[in-house]
């Protein structure tokens, strides 16, 4: 514990304001000209997107359905997203989706997509649309709850949403089709782990127990659309994407219906059976690569990303961070949290070289038991797998977006919550954590809370 505790002294690279802006510095070391590229990259990010036609052709193209206008509506100062309120219009929520997938699943189980779509809705559900088109469904959630009882006598109260979709635009979903919340994640230095090497993320993967800590990390294997290849996935709630920039071309074209390099149609999420979406303006041009984000777009949005730095660990000195790193430690939290991943030697952006950073996470699949899980596969991911969240930043999410939401589906109103929907691997350490007395678990969420 003390080495861990020591090294996290050494880090000179985080950004340390205490403003919104807090999650979108630049590491500190880039040169001049890539930290012009990053405040380049930002404007491209915070931009407001129009639809087509329109007078400012670098800018439109938006739609014709979307989820989000900008970049930054949905990762709100590289914040995490939340779930709606209760009855709360989801349209209201941008950085909060539905997932559609089908399952079973009627193509081929190599196929090069993760999920198979809903014939009529994609693969997401889209609650808004440029003008002369309709919005796919009003979105609504309710919430059924449950009370937790510490062994001390203290309760937690625990929400599970329910899914409402009215107005449905354009025909009833099918019966295959599943529907799984998600949130935006926070956007924490996406950038180093994109510089893990494939050969660390396998090394560290354990799919058979063969340690018998029960607890059985393992890959996502997903098709890169850059290189034409499988390879591990890293990205997205269930690790559904193998790199920083196919990650962020996908969200331009499914939550924007932005065309990109590896995503060139302009219409987004549309399907063949939405006509009227299909027969709209476009903002393809030929000065853009025949494109709405060109090359040279994508490439100043992947630098802001990317080279936006973490936050600096806080409270270090402070002996409850010390206890509270006990407490960590002796619910076995680590054991998917893994504290220090390290990059690699020859990175996309060589700026993150030999890097050693603190996420505590492993970046591998877990099975989180049926409780927090959906139905059928996306790649390998099984329904009660999910990609170990990153603990840096936890608190301050909020601080960036002024919201605060945890888990795929943004049902965890706080860490506490988060903690107690664990099952699964993470089930004993959740069951350990109900043995917890009132002090020891405020230690905990200091700790937690300081990273």
């Amino acid at each position: 514990m003390m080495f861990i505790i020591t090294s996290f002294f050494s880090l000179k690279t985080y950004a340390e304001t205490n403003s919104s802006s807090i999650l979108m510095q630049p590491f500190p070391h880039i040169s001049p000209e890539q930290k012009l590229n990053h405040s380049l990259g930002q404007a491209l990010f915070e931009k407001l997107w129009v639809a087509s036609p329109s007078s400012t052709t670098a800018s439109d193209g938006l739609g014709p359905l979307f989820n989000a206008r900008s970049c930054h509506s949905c990762h709100l100062n590289n914040g995490k997203g939340h779930a709606p309120t209760e009855l709360q219009n989801g349209v209201e929520v941008p950085s909060f989706f539905l997932r559609l997938k089908q399952w079973p699943r009627p193509d081929s189980n190599n196929s090069k997509t993760a999920v198979a779509p809903d014939p009529i809705y994609g693969t997401q559900l889209q609650t808004n649309a440029n003008i002369n088109i309709r919005p796919e469904a009003n979105l609504t959630l309710t919430y059924q709850y449950k009370t937790v009882t510490f062994a001390d006598g203290t309760t937690s109260e625990l929400r599970k949403p329910v899914y409402q979709l009215n107005n449905l635009s354009y025909g009833k979903l099918s019966n295959a089709t599943q529907l799984s919340g998600r949130v935006s994640p926070s956007i924490i230095g996406v950038g180093l782990f994109d510089s893990i090497t494939e050969a660390d993320l396998l090394n560290s993967a354990d799919p058979d127990d063969k340690n018998n800590d029960g607890i059985s990390g393992r890959v996502n294997t997903v098709w890169d659309k850059t290189m034409q290849t499988w390879r591990v996935g890293r990205f997205g709630w269930k690790a559904t994407t193998a790199t920083l920039t196919e990650q962020n071309q996908s969200a331009f074209n499914g939550d924007l219906g932005i065309s990109t390099p590896l995503f060139p149609n302009p219409y987004g999420d549309c399907t063949t059976h939405q006509v009227a979406c299909l027969s709209l303006p476009n903002g393809n041009s030929p000065h853009m690569e025949n494109l709405e984000a060109n090359s040279e777009v994508i490439k100043v949005v992947d630098i802001f990303t990317a080279l936006s730095a973490p936050p600096k660990i806080r409270n270090l000195n402070r002996e409850t961070f010390k206890e509270g790193k006990k407490v960590f430690d002796l619910l076995q939290c680590s054991a998917c949290h893994t504290s220090v991943q390290r990059t690699g030697k020859d990175t996309t952006f060589p700026e993150l070289n030999n890097q050693t950073f603190y996420p505590f996470t492993d970046l591998l699949l877990h099975d989180m038991g049926q409780e927090l899980a959906d139905v059928g596969k996306e790649f390998d991911a099984l329904g009660s797998e999910w990609r170990t969240a990153p603990l840096w930043g936890l608190s301050l999410s909020k601080l960036a977006s002024g919201k605060q939401s945890f888990l795929h589906d943004g049902r965890a109103r706080n860490i506490d919550e988060a903690i107690l929907w664990h099952g699964g691997e993470g089930q004993k350490s959740r069951d350990s954590y109900l043995k917890l007395d009132k002090s020891q678990r405020s230690l905990l969420i200091r700790f937690l809370e300081s990273l």
